[in-house]
């Protein structure tokens, strides 16, 4: 399997939760958690930090998020 390379998605903590954004945009009320090239692992981790933080978990113009992702120990 290829590994494609994209724009980055940044993860933040916010007050909502944990976002997921395609853009990694600087937000005075969210501190970045990570940045990740790769959209499934970025889904990935977002999700991880989310259930690890137990907040829910937000996406800001990533266009979609598949969650069904089967997320590894």
């Amino acid at each position: 399997m290829a590994i494609t390379i994209s724009k980055p998605f940044a993860i933040y903590q916010t007050q909502q939760g944990v976002e997921l954004r395609a853009n990694s945009a600087e937000s005075t009320d969210a501190e970045l958690i990570c940045i990740v090239s790769h959209y499934e692992s970025a889904v990935r981790i977002a999700d991880k930090a989310a259930i690890i933080r137990q907040q829910p978990l937000l996406t800001s113009g990533t266009g979609y998020v598949d969650l069904t992702l089967e997320v590894l120990g």
